[in-house]
């Protein structure tokens, strides 16, 4: 075969194209769906740590001695909380900055009303279901969420409530998670994209009863 027969011999190019542009549509659609998963993963992790608020508000507070704090610095019971009326207790890691820990309070939190230490998958309806109904993958290996990842933050209210209300003074209570991470399916193996930490993804809301069980005064 001469040379200029060679030169202007087209046979194969489109295959050679289709290889080129294979490899590039691959990744789009790899980055594509990659994204996709990590804003989904970060939507769930927000609608369960407001979820994880909502339990928080109405059930028994993971620090138990906040119920009692309000009568222990002082003034008469019934009398309105003053300004100066502040505290701020952290709860993690299967303990509490003061006022103890109660185990079954942050995996009711974490796992809903009723389903004890694990994640009940099959649980349905906004009263039982928990965090990890929303979210249960907190790394690239699969784990499920756990209180581990869960800190629990109870702050004072000022001038909010009155000394002695039988289900504890009025909190603010913020859920957030801690040691979340995301692995990429496509573009980690890929592109080498090292693992996506995600952000603590806060919620704030205001405490109501702070009991399973509050009486009529709450």
């Amino acid at each position: 075969m001469s040379w200029k027969r060679l030169r202007e011999d087209c046979d194969g190019a489109a295959m050679v194209e289709f290889t080129v542009v294979f490899l590039l549509l691959l990744l789009l659609i790899g980055g594509i769906v990659d994204f996709g998963i990590v804003f989904w993963q970060l939507n769930m992790a927000t609608k369960a740590v407001e979820r994880g608020a909502r339990i928080a508000a109405v059930s028994n507070p993971v620090a138990p001695g906040i119920v009692d704090i309000d009568t222990v610095t002082g003034g008469t019971p019934g009398e309105q909380l003053p300004v100066a009326f502040t505290f701020y207790i952290k709860c993690e890691d299967g303990a509490c900055s003061s006022g103890g820990y109660d185990a079954a309070a942050m995996n009711t939190i974490v796992y809903g009303r009723g389903n004890g230490a694990a994640c009940d998958s099959a649980a349905t309806g906004t009263y039982a279901i928990g965090m990890c109904n929303l979210f249960n993958r907190v790394d690239p290996a699969g784990n499920p969420l756990t209180p581990a990842n869960v800190v629990v933050e109870y702050r004072a209210a000022p001038a909010v409530g009155f000394r002695g209300r039988p289900c504890g003074p009025v909190a603010t209570i913020t859920i957030s998670l801690k040691n979340v991470t995301f692995g990429w399916f496509f573009l980690g193996g890929l592109m080498n994209f090292l693992d996506l930490t995600f952000p603590p993804m806060r919620t704030t809301v205001t405490s109501e009863d702070l009991s399973f069980s509050s009486p009529l005064a709450c």
